[in-house]
């Protein structure tokens, strides 16, 4: 169980859709969007910014209030 602590917390995506962008900045470069009920694992955050990775690999940073931990 203590595993599951330290693990990347799960998230899902909240908004109808989410651009996921290549740093924590809204003037950053779009990487791919996403879709209400997708669901991710947060990698790392910074201020109102979580870093997401998705199923496939992929990651970027979008803001935390388009997204809701698990």
């Amino acid at each position: 169980a203590r595993r599951e602590i330290l693990d990347c917390s799960q998230a899902v995506v909240m908004a109808s859709s989410v651009s996921v962008k290549s740093s924590p900045d809204r003037a950053a470069t779009d990487l791919f969007v996403l879709h209400e009920g997708t669901t991710l694992r947060i990698t790392n955050r910074l201020d109102d910014w979580s870093e997401v990775t998705i199923a496939d690999g992929k990651k970027g940073w979008t803001e935390r209030r388009n997204i809701e931990e698990i």
